[in-house]
């Protein structure tokens, strides 16, 4: 008796056994093994062939809903992002051979490997099972028992390249593309109302390669991807396509758009910003930096489609001459905080010709911020090339600690100080700084004491005081953000490092210089307890 047929005995003949295998491999054309035939009439018979290995590998075509145990061998074709559940979470894939393509869904812990994937990678899959998925097709499903792992073995597979595209290349609408590219610019998220009378979100970035940029837009649980990256970032999007926008081909990232962020394997030039000078500025994409030279207001107007608009202008100048800025809705918003000779910078505006010559528009895939200036302290140091200054606050065997106004680092050295010292410090920086060189100053500085714990002031007081305000209004920069806070008697512009609220009351730990203040550390205050704090001293006072 054939061994294949042993399960069967009792099914069916063993001659209608060896017809139905005949038929199978018909059937496809040739393409069926003898195993897979097997395989097949098993899963229409509810026979259990047991969990030992195959003889051989299956082939994606000989596949059929039912089976299980599959071992099979394939290039990855598509990867798609994670979706995570209540109770676990899968990630896909499109495994492809020489007979076909399969989705292959890969279940919790076995999602992991995603990470290691990229197209045209073999992998081999042991232990799956069949069932119908989306639309009724056959997924391959990888679970606890499954294994997946990536193999060296060809197996005469077809070469897969990924349809990797350069920026500059794209002028028309595409689909299943992978782009790599830096972040240029970042844009808020906004809410739509869809068609079906849902809510949906929508969000963008800029992307630049060495080719060119482009505007990506990304879509409803997509837009969760623009709290996590930053300017200069590399993302590598994968499963994009492209559309014609208002300004040209724009790329658009659904939920089948995979994301990666600074994969090691792709290397690009960081960008450096670009800003003209007015006296140079022409029709077109354009970066520009200046001081507010008059706030012209903002007016309101009634849109095409009914709704409400808003306008405002500003008169933007530098050492080389001024032009006209028109600000287009939400935008105009931050006129409310802007007075003449604040500084500001304009990214992904627009020139046109206006009524009077050249005007820069900017409208919501503009970024536009105020242009602060502030010295390098501990707390916004970058990894790399480093030079600080500060009061050394503790000894140790290999170096010593450095304290500014911002707060505390280790810097390794050989060389011997004494507490309280005032060093310049130059060096390398990641955790901590390795010191090149280092000078002793003998210059103004706060104490250790001043710095460690600084005194109760009020608006007004010079050096490291703690000031009590609230937050009269706000313009947010890129690290930090510049601020008007009163304290019901007098007010304090300054530049504070993290995002306090407007119209909330807080105590800043600040440096105050020429009646503007730095401020790196800051609290909301607790009421109560400051009303305890002022009892207890009109108590000390008698």
């Amino acid at each position: 008796m054939d061994e294949d047929y042993e399960k069967f005995k009792g099914i069916i003949s063993e001659e209608e056994f060896e017809n139905l295998i005949k038929e199978k491999i018909k059937n496809v054309g040739g393409l069926l093994t003898r195993e897979g035939a097997v395989a097949i009439i098993a899963a229409e018979h509810g026979i259990d062939l047991g969990i030992k290995e195959k003889k051989e590998r299956i082939k994606i075509k000989e596949l059929q809903e039912g089976m299980n145990n599959i071992s099979i061998i394939g290039r990855v074709k598509k990867i798609y992002p994670i979706k995570e559940f209540e109770n676990g979470r899968v990630g896909n894939i499109i495994l492809d051979d020489e007979t076909g393509e399969i989705r292959v869904a890969l279940w919790n812990d076995r999602t992991k490997i995603l990470e290691k994937l990229k197209v045209g990678t073999i992998v081999e899959i042991k232990h799956g099972y069949i069932k119908k998925g989306f639309r009724d097709a056959l997924d391959l499903n990888v679970g606890n028992r499954g294994v997946v792992e990536i193999s060296n073995i060809s197996m005469d597979l077809p070469e897969i390249e990924e349809k990797m595209m350069k920026i500059g290349d794209i002028n028309e609408e595409l689909r299943d593309i992978s782009v790599a590219g830096r972040v240029k610019a970042i844009f808020d998220v906004r809410e739509f109302e869809k068609i079906d009378g849902g809510t949906g979100k929508v969000g963008s970035i800029i992307l630049k390669d060495d080719t060119g940029e482009i505007r990506v837009s990304f879509w409803n649980e997509k837009t969760d991807i623009l709290d996590r990256i930053k300017k200069n970032d590399i993302l590598l999007l994968e499963n994009v396509y492209t559309r014609e926008g208002f300004n040209g081909y724009e790329i658009q990232a659904g939920w089948q758009t995979n994301v990666r962020t600074n994969p090691e394997d792709i290397d690009l030039p960081e960008i450096k910003e670009e800003f003209v000078k007015i006296a140079y500025l022409k029709e077109g994409a354009v970066n520009v930096r200046g001081a507010v030279k008059e706030v012209l207001g903002v007016k309101t107007f009634e849109k095409i489609d009914g709704g409400t608009g808003k306008v405002g202008s500003i008169i933007l100048a530098d050492e080389t001459g001024e032009i006209r800025a028109v600000i287009w809705n939400e935008k105009a918003d931050i006129l409310e905080n802007i007075s003449s000779g604040v500084k500001i910078k304009i990214e992904n505006a627009r020139v046109k010709e206006g009524m009077e010559g050249l005007e820069i528009h900017v409208n919501r895939s503009t970024e536009l911020s105020v242009d602060i200036s502030y010295e390098k302290k501990i707390k916004n140091l970058e990894k790399g090339k480093v030079e600080i200054m500060g009061r050394i606050s503790k000894i140790e065997d290999k170096g010593f600690f450095l304290m500014d106004e911002s707060g505390e680092i280790f810097v390794e050295t050989n060389e011997k100080y004494n507490m309280g010292d005032i060093v310049r410090v130059s060096g390398e920086f990641s955790e901590k700084i390795i010191a090149k060189e280092i000078e002793k100053l003998e210059i103004p500085f706060p104490s250790l004491e001043e710095l460690k714990n600084p005194k109760r002031g009020k608006i007004g007081d010079k050096g490291m005081v703690i000031v009590r305000g609230v937050v009269k209004s706000k313009i947010e920069g890129e690290e930090c953000c510049g601020v008007v806070i009163d304290n019901g008697i007098e007010e304090m512009e300054g530049i504070v490092f993290g995002s306090p609220k407007i119209g909330e009351e807080y105590l800043f730990k600040c440096m105050v210089n020429n009646s503007k203040f730095t401020c790196y550390d800051f609290q909301k205050i607790d009421i109560l307890r400051e009303a305890y704090i002022i009892l207890d001293r009109v108590g000390e006072n008698g």
